[in-house]
């Protein structure tokens, strides 16, 4: 898992493709060179596919979202890697049932790096003899 997360402010105006772009935005899907926000459009292709119950292929998600079957390769790699997105066959599908349960899930397994990082950076302070407050 490799995930970059943005603090930024949440959209004044609460509309689907506000609050999508918002999302890709946060987990750093939009490049510079992104100007048609593909990222967003196929990441709504996916997410309106969980009612549907269906998993798309790379190039049903670039005909849809109206670019290369590569361009749509490189945001759906993207979107693996943070661990949004779940590859199967040669179908893609947002991870969970929800998108919520998607991005909890996620916070689970953040929470669980931290843990392993806290409990060797606590064996290296005691290796060397660091005192810390408990």
């Amino acid at each position: 898992m490799q995930l970059l997360i943005r603090d930024l402010e949440k959209p004044v105006d609460k509309t689907l493709e506000n609050d999508i772009e918002w999302i890709c935005e946060s987990f750093g899907f939009y490049e510079k060179i992104d100007k048609e926000k593909t990222a967003a459009q196929i990441f709504k292709k996916l997410m309106k596919s969980i009612a549907d119950e269906g998993k798309l292929t790379s190039s049903m998600l670039g005909e849809e979202s109206d670019v290369t079957r590569g361009a749509a390769l490189h945001h759906l790699q993207r979107m693996i890697k943070a661990g949004l997105v779940v590859k199967e066959g040669n179908a893609y599908y947002i991870r969970c049932s929800s998108l919520y349960a998607t991005v909890a899930e996620m916070h689970r397994d953040v929470d669980q790096i931290f843990e392993d990082i806290e409990s060797v950076a606590k064996e290296i302070d005691d290796r060397i003899g660091i005192k810390r407050r408990e």
